[in-house]
């Protein structure tokens, strides 16, 4: 009976021994990566900071602006027909 006892006191104590070290190791991966997570989320927080801005953006991809050749009389606009004050 002794023996019993002693056998499932001895496999019990084993079993909760490899279920923290299971639960260490869980945790140490998750804490791992954490870390590498929140390393590559500062890396690229730093990348779009070091980033020109929107202008500088624009004007990088826009094709520039020809300014030696002004046109005679201003685009319609759209927006608001021409109209003419002597009618």
């Amino acid at each position: 009976m002794r023996r019993a006892s002693l056998r499932w006191a001895s496999l019990r104590w084993a079993s909760l021994r490899w279920a923290s070290l299971r639960w260490a190791s869980l945790s140490w991966a998750s804490l791992s990566w954490a870390s590498l997570s929140w390393a590559s989320l500062s890396w690229t927080v730093d990348w779009v900071r070091r980033q020109p801005g929107r202008k500088a953006f624009q004007k990088r991809w826009q094709p520039a602006a020809n300014n030696h050749a002004r046109p005679s009389a201003p685009s319609p606009n759209r927006y608001r027909p021409a109209t003419d004050p002597f009618a």
